[in-house]
């Protein structure tokens, strides 16, 4: 519930910039990039094709690792066909651990998976990440390109 909040609260700024600066209707949406808004009478194709996991089913992860093991660990889950992508990015982290501050280089991945593999992610990146407590989050992806999310499930099914 507060993930739809942040989100909605998120488009409402985004609409009302793109009004002030674009001359735009500031309170207009597109059904096509926001299927699953409340108040939205929905033309996708991801509510109208046939029934299948859709965008609801599909999570981001967020997990943070060592420059040194970030590649390998995307290739590792990749090969397991947990995941259907992975954008490995640099991020400068700064946190407390065990009372230090610390301020460490990192990559940043952002993966992409059905939810329905979200645990078994989560288990293969707690195995073979170096850090005692890695960082690793999952978000629900609530709309988005419906072939691309298409993409992420077929990328994710196990073949035979």
């Amino acid at each position: 519930m507060l993930s739809t909040y942040v989100y909605l609260s998120l488009e409402r700024a985004i609409l009302e910039d793109n009004s002030r600066v674009c001359g735009h209707p500031g309170t207009s949406r597109d059904p096509g990039l926001y299927p699953y808004l409340p108040g939205l009478t929905n033309t996708s194709s991801m509510e109208t094709g046939p029934v299948k996991e859709t965008s609801q089913e599909i999570c981001v992860l967020y997990v943070t690792a060592p420059p040194s093991h970030s590649g390998v660990l995307a290739k590792s889950l990749l090969e397991k066909r947990l995941i259907a992508c992975a954008n490995i990015t640099p991020v400068r982290s700064l946190y407390r651990w065990k009372g230090d501050f610390c301020d460490d280089r990192e990559d940043l991945l952002i993966i992409k998976t059905r939810k329905s593999l979200v645990a078994a992610t989560l288990a293969a990146v707690k195995t073979e990440h170096p850090y005692e407590v890695p960082e690793i989050i999952a978000l629900p992806v609530i709309a988005g390109h419906p072939p691309y999310l298409d993409w992420v499930h077929e990328e994710t099914t196990m073949q035979p």
